[in-house]
Parts: structure tokens; C-alpha cells; sequence
């Protein structure tokens, strides 16, 4: 049951203060709204950004492994990890191309962004007009300046060796050999590849490894030769490159859920309902 109004000689006066409260409710009632949905879509959407390949230095030389057992399906992988160190800010490399034997494509210093010229040979692509037989399931890809020569054997030594050299004519600081191979290495050659890759430590050197799609014994075998400071990366298909969650501290998060609690301060002063009672003297108050 309601209580019956109690007239008030001068309600009009109130009317329009009523009103400007009323708007005023209004008006928070919406922005609250508005910063609620905002906190809940900041909660939801965490920024992300992409994860280096490598944590490498700014002055490498990268080892990539072109042999023939590097098959369609890992020259993808090769792609993604040649596009990923392309994108290294400030970053220099040189590029050595190796199989059963190496050599020097790119000199040590070239800016990072230059590997995309490389990296194109990996992407796959549209068949020309008139050339058949490729499909999703067998992609085309544009027939690399290697493809011929650089088809046979491995002997991933060879390529380690004259990164070594490389980086030690050139002396260049912070340096670093990023190997790109499915580490399916010749076997008579395995133990000169394990010689190169502990001559790195030695001469100052951190080595990475990334592997395409390395069989778990290779992949452990070649980790272990990485040393304290080197790294060991599975490659990642251009698809699947991996994201990771901001660990900063949610800023805009956390100025919404302010601003939210501020407005609910505000709304408290401004639609506080009207209480009066009867007055009283002093003389009242004393008894």
C-alpha cells in the first residue's frame, strides 16, 4: 500500500531542482552504462602481440638449411620464421645457405626487413596460367635461385663454420648464428656440426636453433648444443604463429573501473532523496 502525499505549501520551489536531478541521473545513469560495457569489453579483448621468433641480438648470422629433405611442407615453416626475423626492429643479419655445402647470400649488417626478398621463395602462391597439377593439398611455390644447386646432402657443418668466420672477420658485437633446419643432418657430419656449434661459446657467440619440424630426438639433441644463453624454437606455420597476453598492467581497465566509481559517487550526491523532520532547540536537544 502507498502513503498518501503530504501537501507542501511550497513544492513548486523544488521543482526545479527535481528536474536538474532528474537529468542529472539520466545523464550518469548512461555514462555508467557506457564505461560498464567498456570494462567489460577491455576484460574480455587483451591486447596481444606477436612473439619473436627468437630472442636474438641485434647483429646475426642466420644458417638456413636448404636440402632436399627440407620438403614442401616445411617451407612454410621456413617462411613464417625468415618473415618473423624480418620484422626485428633495429636488427642486422647476415644469411648463410647451406646444404651439402655453404655459402654467403647476404653480408653481415643487412638491415633485417631484407629477409622478406628471401622469405618470398617460401610463401606459396597462385600457379602461373598453363601450370597444373597443384592444389591446396599440394601448393606452388615460386622455384628459388638454391633450388638446383643447394638440392642434395646436408652437412649443416659447413654452414656453421662460415658463420663463425664470418662473425669473427667482421667482428661484430653481440653476435649471434640462428640455424633454420630440420636438423636431419648427414651422419658422418654430426660430429663436426657439434664441434662448430661448441666453438660459438667459446668465441663469445650465442647460437638458436629453430627447428623445422624436427623429430623430437633431433630437436633434444640439437637444445642441448644451444648452451645457457642460446635458445631452441620449434618453427610455427605462418597460421599458428604464437600470440601472446600483454603481461602489462591494464591501464585503461583500470581508469574505467575509477571512473565507474566516481560516477557512482556522483550519482549518490546528486540524487540523495530530500529528508527533513521537525526542528529542534537547543533546549530540546539538552532534555
Amino acid at each position: 500500500m502507498i502513503a498518501p502525499a503530504i501537501p507542501l505549501a511550497d513544492a513548486s520551489k523544488f521543482r526545479r531542482a527535481a528536474t536538474r536531478t532528474r537529468l542529472v541521473r539520466v545523464a550518469l545513469s548512461a555514462i555508467l552504462l557506457g564505461l560498464i560495457i567498456a570494462a567489460v569489453l577491455l576484460a574480455r579483448s587483451p591486447r596481444v602481440t606477436e612473439v619473436p621468433v627468437l630472442p636474438v641480438g641485434s647483429n646475426g648470422v642466420i644458417v638456413l638449411d636448404l636440402s632436399a629433405s627440407v620438403e614442401t611442407g616445411k617451407l612454410k615453416r621456413i617462411y613464417s620464421s625468415l618473415t618473423q626475423l624480418a620484422e626485428t626492429k633495429g636488427g642486422r643479419f647476415g644469411l648463410v645457405i647451406v646444404s651439402g655445402w655453404a655459402y654467403e647470400a647476404l653480408a653481415p649488417g643487412t638491415p633485417a626487413s631484407e629477409l622478406r626478398s628471401v622469405a618470398r621463395f617460401f610463401q606459396s602462391q597462385k600457379p602461373p596460367p598453363g601450370v597444373l597439377g597443384y592444389s591446396r593439398a599440394r601448393p606452388y611455390f615460386p622455384r628459388n635461385p638454391w633450388a638446383q644447386g643447394f638440392a642434395t646432402g646436408t652437412q649443416l657443418s659447413t654452414g656453421l663454420t662460415l658463420a663463425r668466420s664470418i662473425i669473427l672477420d667482421s667482428k661484430l658485437s653481440e653476435p649471434s648464428v640462428i640455424l633454420i633446419s630440420d636438423l636431419a643432418d648427414a651422419a658422418p657430419d654430426v660430429p663436426l656440426a657439434v664441434a662448430a656449434a661448441r666453438s660459438f661459446q667459446e668465441n663469445g657467440i650465442k647460437f638458436h636453433v629453430v627447428g623445422i619440424d624436427a623429430p623430437l630426438a633431433n630437436a633434444q639433441f640439437w637444445a642441448g648444443l644451444t648452451g645457457e644463453e642460446g635458445s631452441f624454437t620449434p618453427a610455427q606455420l605462418p597460421a599458428k604463429v604464437r600470440l601472446r597476453a600483454s603481461a602489462h598492467f591494464p591501464v585503461g581497465l583500470a581508469v574505467v573501473i575509477v571512473l565507474v566509481a566516481g560516477l557512482l559517487a556522483v550519482n549518490e550526491f546528486w540524487g540523495a532523496p530530500l529528508r527533513w523532520g521537525a526542528r529542534q532547540d537547543a533546549g530540546d536537544l539538552s532534555t
